[in-house]
């Protein structure tokens, strides 16, 4: 796979009932929390993901990969492989995955002034931003 491009980026902390959101880039190797979106059993309608790739025009997608405590992709971790695949051929942007066990942990001891998931979703992002 190619090296990602320099630029923004949309992280997602995938879950079957919500999904969280957060905003990051590469010069600064850091991401916030955005939001928070509805999910019905893992799917995100895309007309509210739509105005986020509009107002904030990423190169590309980060979505958290739930893998077990043995780092096996089980049940959850393939639907985010789909909800992956399914951004990247809707707004023609890549789409990467990145191990996300214990973020949510994490996310519950930082501060409350951001929805759960969106906090999840900054972490998983700023991993992945360090990771380059």
């Amino acid at each position: 796979m190619a090296m990602p491009k320099l630029g923004t980026y949309l992280g997602f902390d995938f879950g079957t009932k919500q999904v969280g959101v957060a905003i990051g880039d590469t010069v600064t190797a850091s991401a916030r929390p955005l939001t928070t979106l509805p999910a019905d059993n893992g799917v995100v309608d895309s007309l509210l993901i739509s105005p986020l790739v509009h107002e904030w025009a990423p190169v590309g997608f980060v979505v958290g990969l739930p893998l077990t405590p043995e780092g096996e992709k089980g049940i959850i971790a393939h639907a985010a492989t789909r909800f992956a695949n399914r951004l990247q051929a809707t707004f023609h942007l890549p789409s990467y995955q990145i191990d996300e066990r214990l973020t949510t942990q994490i996310a519950r001891k930082l501060s409350a002034d951001h929805p759960l998931d969106a906090k999840a979703a900054a972490l998983i992002l700023e991993a992945w931003l360090n990771s380059l």
